[in-house]
């Protein structure tokens, strides 16, 4: 007797199309993991981009602030306040010169050439700060001084 050849071409067919299966789930495995990748870069740019908005929202805070305007003027402009006190440096050459003479321009040949030896920046800082503001302190006793009658 002879076989039939209707079953062979049915279990052909049905590997095919198994095998059409299985390359269809491992496609779309394949594309889901893409996918999980993309969803964790994605994850990590909006936790950046929510760092940089807190941060952005703290400056945006401390510019809205009133203290904002005076710390702007004092560090980028240079600018003080009424009632500062403003320390100005001075040139080590000229700051003896000027500090000897009472602010005057020395002349060459004049006795006080000698004292212009002596350079108040060779102190140390802590001495020279005294000197500033024992100098300011007595400047201003002096000022608002009451005549004697």
């Amino acid at each position: 007797m002879r076989t039939s050849r209707k079953p062979r071409f049915v279990l052909v067919f049905l590997l095919a199309l198994c095998a059409l299966f299985v390359y269809g789930y491992t496609a779309r495995l394949d594309e889901l993991a893409g996918l999980q990748a993309k969803i964790v870069t994605m994850q990590a740019r909006i936790d950046d981009a929510k760092q940089e908005q807190t941060k952005l929202e703290s400056v945006r805070a401390d510019i809205a602030g009133d203290d904002y305007l005076d710390r702007a003027a004092r560090e980028i402009f240079d600018y003080g306040k009424e009632g500062d006190r403003l320390v100005v440096p001075i040139a080590p050459g000229e700051g003896a010169a000027r500090a000897v003479t009472g602010g005057m321009a020395m002349q060459p040949g004049s006795a006080n050439v000698t004292a212009a030896l002596f350079d108040p920046h060779d102190l140390p800082v802590w001495q020279q700060w005294v000197a500033f503001f024992a100098e300011s302190h007595s400047a201003f006793r002096l000022s608002n001084a009451r005549p004697a009658r």
